[in-house]
């Protein structure tokens, strides 16, 4: 839990919540449990994104792909994988496009 946050206030502006590191809070998107059904899991993704919600971000960060899509698919702010994050705030020049015939193999 440390080190991504240390990356994170690289970045950004982290706002903690309650419900973080050992007490994370769940998407309701996983497959680890395929006993729930899709009413169940939206449920859960309600619940936690209404917590999420209460600070009012700008960007929801998330290490987690499943917790990327299923976040987007209800949230009205920018969802984004925390190295998608770090890769757009970093202050690098644009990459330089090869041609083709001078491109080596």
């Amino acid at each position: 839990y440390k080190e991504p946050r240390k990356l994170l206030k690289r970045v950004a502006k982290l706002v903690p919540i309650k419900q973080e590191k050992e007490g994370a809070l769940c998407c309701g998107g996983s497959i680890g449990d395929l006993s729930l059904n899709y009413s169940q899991r939206k449920l859960i993704s309600d619940a936690a994104m209404e917590i999420l919600m209460k600070p009012a971000p700008d960007i929801l960060i998330t290490a987690c792909p499943l917790c990327k899509k299923t976040f987007n698919d209800g949230s009205n702010v920018r969802v984004m994988d925390i190295a998608e994050l770090v890769a757009e705030r970093m202050d690098l020049p644009e990459p330089k496009l090869v041609e083709a015939e001078d491109a080596v193999l």
